[in-house]
């Protein structure tokens, strides 16, 4: 399992079917997940996520993930490469209001990736060169506290992480994730 992590109008959502795509071309089985899920669930809390009481929206977020894996341990493959756009870092660095140390106890039972590729940008690329990108979700005060708050964990888990620089070429941040994803998986 890898995920794709970063701010909003970081690349996650554009990078995913590129590297699933990659990854086939090299022979691999691989499957990408959102987060939330692109199901009843997942649809109820994009469209409703901000009228949730933080504690509501947490749990149903978590149940959210758990859901998708759970679907998924009826067709585990061993073989097959599992790609979140957006995961359990997405959790912490989205809720303002929690610390690391309760964002890791609510999802403890959650499996940990083999690798985060935390795609890092600067938020004022984001706010002025991708204007497509640019949302509800693209306040530049909301976009800095996200970015410091990946930052803390790219240094708390360098194991983990690994940085990517988002400001690339989109062919290019493609092909460092995937030829990464290749080395770790020989």
């Amino acid at each position: 399992m890898f995920t794709l992590e970063g701010i909003d109008g970081s690349g996650k959502t554009t990078q995913a079917p590129l590297i699933k795509e990659y990854l086939k071309k090299a022979g691999l089985k691989v499957q990408v997940f959102r987060h939330p899920d692109i199901n009843p669930l997942g649809e109820f809390i994009r469209k409703n996520i901000r009228t949730f009481d933080p504690w509501l929206r947490n749990q149903l977020i978590v149940l959210d993930m758990k859901a998708t894996l759970r679907n998924q341990e009826k067709n585990y493959d061993l073989k097959t490469i599992f790609i979140w756009d957006r995961y359990i870092d997405s959790f912490y660095t989205s809720n303002s209001e929690m610390t690391l140390k309760e964002a890791n106890d609510i999802m403890s039972e959650m499996p940990l990736p083999i690798k985060t590729f935390w795609l890092d940008i600067d938020p004022n690329v984001v706010l002025t060169q991708r204007e497509n990108a640019v949302n509800e979700h693209s306040d530049p005060i909301w976009l800095s506290l996200k970015q410091k708050r990946y930052n803390k964990l790219f240094k708390k888990y360098p194991e983990r992480f690994i940085r990517i620089n988002a400001d690339q070429s989109i062919e290019l941040v493609t092909k460092q994730i995937a030829e990464e994803i290749i080395k770790i998986c020989k």
